[in-house]
């Protein structure tokens, strides 16, 4: 990965490493030529070879202080190339910072293609010159984009189609933004009122589920964070070909930011959980913030995905009685894990596929985490563990009966 340093954009650099970095999106445009004609020879990993070249053209053609980040990386079969980029022109009004975005990252996009012909589609996030820090170390950000190369190509091809127009995979920050609902607001089916929900209790307390007993010859496979760039195209793209359904526990601020990643991951058949909005640690939250953080999310993934989640996964599985419980109130049932390679300290794809053959069981629910190279690296020989002892690889709804 390379990153491009200069002082006006040092915090906003921190910021979205931050965002983009961590646990941490989408298929590409059907029938893309360019991935049908390259040969499927490369082997799994952060591409720096292409890197170069792509920060090259950049650099030659972009004002440095416009591109915080460059990356790319391949899961042998596609390759996908990722820029975070600034506009910093605080005299733009809100229009004219919105067609900046649009011309600047469509620019960005075109040298990227044209420095690098490896590549299948390029990502992009765009920050305003009026985006701030929201809800802890989160980036607010304007433009996010997925383009493909026949997009590009398609777009040369006809008069009237350039810049975002050409793009089906694109998402522009609202001019109205949300706001977090308030205690009284209905979301998601929810009423978010304390004596509504305090009577709601069940008698018998809720519990978390880290696994089942043996009987159901399954392991289910669950993914936790995100969606981010690069790599979860790539984790959908190993997905499918290992023809495995999982279930993804994604953050609601992040489907926020982008929604046609969470869409292709409910499109491609895997099941959508609530990973709560901005990833705090619940147990601390008071449960006024709790249910927002549930609820505010599930209104986030329903309107992305076209789907109900049915099962909560707290943050880093921490969780009190006070977030079981209201998780239960939404209708979730908080699912676990019982077995877990601490993929994200980014240890070798050979550990982690180690660990999870040590220790996989009937009844398994393993727990993988998006953003991580090493993590795609590992899924083909994880997948085929589970298939040698006999079990088959599942959703945590299909392990648990829904």
């Amino acid at each position: 990965m390379h990153k491009l340093h200069c002082a006006p954009v040092k915090l906003l650099l921190a910021l979205v490493l931050a965002l983009l970095a961590g646990a941490p999106n989408l298929e590409a445009a059907p029938g893309d030529a360019h991935r049908a004609r390259r040969p499927q020879t490369v082997a799994a990993g952060v591409r720096p070879e292409v890197e170069g070249p792509i920060l090259h053209a950049i650099v030659a053609a972009t004002p440095a202080k416009q591109v915080l980040r460059v990356e790319a990386a391949t899961n042998g079969h596609r390759t996908i190339a990722s820029i975070v980029y600034v506009v910093t022109d605080t005299t733009l009004d809100r229009d004219h910072a919105r067609a900046a975005l649009q011309e600047t990252g469509w620019a960005l996009a075109t040298r990227a293609f044209d420095a690098a012909p490896a590549i299948d589609e390029v990502h992009l996030t765009g920050l305003g010159p009026r985006d701030f820090p929201r809800w802890g170390n989160a980036v607010r950000f304007s433009l996010s984009a997925a383009v493909s190369r026949s997009e590009l190509e398609f777009a040369r091809r006809v008069d009237g189609r350039s810049r975002m127009t050409a793009v089906r995979r694109v998402w522009e920050r609202p001019t109205s933004p949300l706001v977090p609902p308030r205690e009284g607001a209905l979301v998601a089916g929810i009423q978010l009122s304390s004596s509504t929900l305090g009577a709601m209790t069940a008698a018998a307390p809720p519990r978390a589920v880290y696994r089942v007993g043996a009987g159901t010859a399954q392991v289910a496979l669950s993914i936790d964070d995100g969606p981010v760039p690069i790599y979860g195209t790539l984790l959908l793209d190993t997905l499918r070909q290992l023809n495995v359904r999982a279930t993804f526990f994604l953050i609601g601020q992040r489907v926020e930011g982008y929604p046609f990643f969470a869409r292709a991951i409910a499109d491609a058949g895997h099941e959508i959980g609530n990973h709560s909005y901005s990833h705090p640690d619940l147990t601390k939250e008071q449960p006024a913030e709790v249910r927002r953080q549930i609820a505010w999310t599930q209104e986030i993934l329903r309107n992305a995905t076209w789907q109900e989640p049915r099962y909560f996964r707290p943050p880093a599985g921490r969780y009190n009685a006070d977030v079981l419980r209201i998780a239960h109130e939404a209708g979730l049932r908080t699912a676990l894990w019982s077995s877990y390679p601490q993929d994200v300290g980014r240890p070798p794809a050979a550990a982690i596929v180690a660990h999870v053959d040590a220790g996989l069981s009937d009844g398994t629910i393993l727990l993988l985490h998006q953003g991580l190279p090493e993590t795609i690296q590992a899924l083909p020989e994880v997948v085929g563990a589970i298939r040698r002892r006999g079990l088959a690889p599942v959703t945590v709804g299909a392990l648990l009966g829904r």
